[in-house]
């Protein structure tokens, strides 16, 4: 049991000192053409291996035309990772319901589009919203409060950027991360002919 928490402690304070020296860096960007529905539909079977004793519901929706975009491999699964984890992370305890992840892609313009990352967790409180992107915070106990502060900057390095907004307001339930997403150079728009 000793060992336990000390395989546990050790995994935190590498974690932690990982997301310092990472927000610490300039990041560097190799952006590369990604077929977005390959590379998600690996990205999500990761997911759920990697939270199998959580048993998350991750549905994505990227519709039939999906993008090959333009975007640094590394920096994607980074962002994405963090989002995921946050989601079921923040899964309120005691539910039967398992956590629930939807990813949506949306077309904004010519050659641009916006990935969600959306749960049905309660709202994030207006007071947390505010500091959410800031290093350091966190509101949860084994969180080192870089993980939305490092993606935010890694977005912006590749020339995107990271969004909250409520998925139902109405509901007080439902959050969603939205990065904004450019097409590969030499991807063709089949909605622009």
């Amino acid at each position: 049991q000793l060992t336990d928490i000390i395989k546990r402690q050790t995994q935190r304070i590498n974690r932690l000192v990982e997301d310092v020296l990472n927000a610490a860096r300039t990041p560097r960007v190799q952006p590369v053409a990604i077929e977005l529905q390959h590379w998600m539909a690996h990205f999500i079977a990761q997911q759920k291996a990697l939270f199998d004793k959580q048993n998350p519901q991750i549905e994505c929706h990227l519709g039939p035309d999906a993008p090959t975009i333009w975007f640094d491999r590394v920096h994607l699964e980074q962002i994405l990772s963090n989002l995921v984890a946050n989601a079921i992370n923040h899964h309120p305890t005691g539910t039967d319901e398992p956590p629930f992840v939807r990813i949506l892609l949306n077309r904004t313009q010519p050659g641009r589009f916006v990935l969600a990352v959306c749960d049905q967790n309660p709202i994030i409180p207006l007071d947390t919203r505010t500091a959410m992107f800031e290093p350091f915070f966190t509101t949860h106990q084994a969180g080192t409060g870089l993980g939305l502060f490092i993606a935010r900057e890694l977005a912006q390095a590749n020339e995107s950027d990271l969004a909250w907004h409520p998925a139902d307001e109405q509901d007080n339930r439902g959050n969603c991360f939205t990065l904004d997403l450019k097409a590969a150079p030499d991807w063709h728009d089949n909605n622009d002919t």
